[in-house]
């Protein structure tokens, strides 16, 4: 209907005005033909008013024109602005670490002392005992066992020596009875075995005591004193002789003790007892006037700073007296 309407619009402006004309075209629009014949007719009016309008009716075509291509016009990048200068960061001042707040200490409550028994300090006081011994003992040295330095020691050994499952009893009686019995090239024999023995005993205690420093050998002697008293105070029969060292320094005299020698040597006390020759000395002492006894005190001294002396050179440091006084 709508193609109708325009045909039929084009026709009527393309067509001239005049009469004939008009009838023509009324002849035209109200004559019953069909569809065929219409559109032929007016394909042929619409030649007379405009070939190129017939033939753009008769073959319309949509042509879609090609979409303008875009030009996109590249971006310049764009200039990069220069960098701000940094900023000295001002140095952060180190905040004092805070203190630790230290709380109040509690007191702790001491465990009250265990009360022992008497017995039970008893028993503590000698494991105290027992365990000191045995640190002294320890350090008092073993000297080596010598060989028999007696004509009775050599008898016995020779009685006792492999013999088992005999009462000790017994051996020693026969061996009483052999040494009474002895005669003379027998006890000659006897003695010079014993001699031998103790030159080679000599000989071993020397080397042992050279085997260890002086210094271990004071020590030594020190706990000798210690288990000596000791022994002493328990009544036991147990003694501790002090080891004899040529390389310890002697011990100075006293001056009183200068004293005692210079009268002892002088001959006036022979033949009296010792108890009463020391009597004698300590009232003569005693007698001294302060002049009389400067002499003895003045070789005490010089005796005592050469001991102090020697006694460093050989144990490696001063004496305890020396020690003590610094």
């Amino acid at each position: 209907m709508l193609a109708r309407g325009l045909l039929g619009r084009r026709v009527t402006l393309c067509v001239p005005k005049t009469t004939t004309n008009n009838a023509a075209y009324s002849a035209i629009s109200f004559q019953s033909v069909n569809q065929a014949r219409f559109i032929l007719a007016v394909r042929n009016a619409l030649k007379l008013c405009s070939p190129s309008l017939a033939r753009s009716f008769a073959t319309k075509q949509i042509t879609k024109k090609p979409a303008a291509k875009k030009t996109t016009t590249a971006k310049k990048p764009a200039a990069k602005k220069k960098a701000a200068p940094k900023k000295k960061t001002a140095s952060k001042k180190k905040k004092p670490a805070a203190k630790r707040k230290v709380g109040k200490k509690v007191k702790k409550t001491k465990k009250a002392p265990k009360v022992l028994t008497d017995e039970q300090k008893t028993a503590a006081a000698a494991k105290k005992q027992r365990e000191r011994v045995k640190t002294l003992k320890a350090e008092a040295l073993e000297p080596p066992k010598g060989k028999p330095s007696t004509v009775w020691q050599l008898i016995i050994q020779e009685h006792t020596a492999g013999k088992t499952g005999v009462a000790f009893v017994k051996l020693v009686e026969e061996a009483k009875a052999k040494y009474n019995g002895l005669s003379p090239s027998e006890r000659e024999a006897y003695n010079h075995t014993v001699n031998q023995n103790k030159a080679d005993n000599t000989a071993a205690y020397e080397k042992w005591v050279k085997s260890y420093t002086p210094e271990q050998i004071r020590i030594a002697n020190a706990a000798r004193s210690s288990l000596r008293r000791l022994a002493k105070a328990s009544k036991k029969p147990v003694s501790y002789r002090l080891i004899h060292d040529e390389r310890a320094p002697k011990r100075p005299a006293t001056s009183y003790t200068s004293f005692a020698t210079d009268r002892y040597s002088s001959g006036d006390f022979t033949a009296i007892p010792m108890t009463e020759a020391g009597k004698l000395m300590g009232e003569e002492w005693r007698a001294l006037n302060a002049s009389e006894k400067q002499k003895y005190e003045a070789r005490a001294e010089a005796q005592k700073q050469a001991y102090y002396k020697s006694f460093k050179s050989t144990f490696g440091h001063d004496a305890p007296s020396v020690a003590k006084a610094a």
